[in-house]
């Protein structure tokens, strides 16, 4: 624990630190003080755990607007919010440039083939809602895992062995480019800054863009009103370009 807590003390006022034995989780950052649960409290995992709660603190402070990046959880296998990405990546930083052990909070399981399959998976559903309205939701859901939103979380998680498709790469090309710039040195508070403001520059707060589509994506409303537009032209439309789109992506 001390060399992640004399790292800390030197750049930023460090908060209280507290043992809460009821805390079901490994730790917790609150305003002005940091908990650690039994589970991680002379644990092993113990640097990793404060490490990740101390960077919550920090970037939160740099940029607050970071926590509204929570609103969404990305859907791919073991994902977690915007925010506890980008902790997890910068404890596991911290921890290889001390020497420490790393123990993850959040495993992604993210395969290498991950977005191929995805790909495949999204053309099924997207064929299958063109010929019955009825498949629109399932249509909807797998469109999601593609959006932009998604795609930019994945490109937060750690996950180096994922083969990224071209278009969809070139969708998070500036989100690695300031990954590369900014984790290898430890930068938080450009990290933090940069991250929240081309989320908002991008349109990344939802899942209504995507690389592989224009504008707003129709399915991306609630299922009663998306139940109501089975058999729409917009809604054809869109089908009809994101499967052209898809086809051009497979190998």
């Amino acid at each position: 624990m001390a060399p992640v807590l004399d790292f800390f003390r030197g750049r930023r006022a460090l908060p209280a630190l507290e043992l809460d034995e009821a805390l079901q989780d490994d730790g917790v950052a609150m305003p002005g003080c940091v908990r650690l649960g039994r589970s991680a409290f002379g644990a092993p995992r113990e640097a990793s755990v404060l490490a990740h709660e101390l960077f919550h603190v920090w970037c939160r402070a740099a940029a607050p607007e970071l926590r509204g990046l929570t609103c969404l959880v990305p859907l791919f296998p073991g994902a977690a919010a915007v925010e506890e990405l980008v902790t997890e990546r910068l404890a596991r930083q911290l921890c290889a440039h001390l020497g420490i052990e790393f123990f993850p909070s959040y495993r992604p399981e993210v395969r290498a083939d991950y977005l191929e399959r995805t790909i495949a998976e999204t053309r099924a559903a997207v064929v299958g809602a063109l010929r019955d309205g009825r498949r629109l939701e399932r249509a909807g859901r797998a469109l999601a895992r593609l959006s932009s939103f998604d795609l930019a979380a994945l490109a937060l998680a750690d996950a180096p062995e994922l083969r990224w498709p071209a278009p969809l790469e070139a969708e998070v090309r500036e989100l690695h480019a300031l990954l590369a710039s900014t984790l290898p040195r430890l930068l938080v508070p450009r990290l933090a800054r940069r991250l929240c403001r081309l989320f908002a520059l991008r349109g990344w707060n939802d899942r209504r863009r995507g690389p592989l589509w224009n504008g707003h994506s129709p399915l991306e409303v609630p299922p009663r009103e998306l139940r109501r537009r089975a058999g729409d032209e917009d809604v054809l439309r869109h089908l009809w370009a994101v499967a052209g789109a898809l086809d051009a992506l497979q190998p």
